[in-house]
């Protein structure tokens, strides 16, 4: 059984419809035409981001591996393990880091997957 996902729709739509579509950027003070250099670079500025935050809102938060030039994070951990988890257990294992592992969050999933291990181990 799939479930919707809100915001990954969201992101999904200002992708494939309201991104191609922009005719105008608009503030309190007025707004501006695009012109199709306009149109252009705003479209190779936003459309990253939108990415990005498409992927962080299928995947529970974590980052894109392909955005990102940094050490493997314990997202793409995950992402290897082919689990993804919903924002709330993410937070909820920030804050372990956080009390428990001076904010490592390797650590604080090693812990974890330790103490499942061993309960497996007891089990079989």
């Amino acid at each position: 059984m799939s479930t919707f996902n809100d915001e990954a729709f969201r992101w999904s739509y200002a992708l494939s419809k309201q991104l191609s579509s922009a005719y105008e950027i608009t503030s309190n003070y007025g707004g501006i035409e695009l012109d199709d250099e306009l149109r252009a670079a705003v479209e190779g500025a936003v459309r990253p981001i939108l990415e990005r935050r498409l992927h962080q809102a299928e995947h529970g938060g974590c980052p894109d591996p392909a955005t990102t030039d940094q050490a493997p994070s314990v997202c793409e951990l995950l992402a290897d393990l082919d689990w993804y988890p919903p924002p709330a257990q993410l937070r909820a294992l920030r804050r372990l880091a956080e009390a428990r592992f001076d904010g490592n969050l390797k650590l604080a999933l090693a812990f974890h997957f330790e103490a499942a291990l061993e309960e497996l181990e007891g089990e079989l």
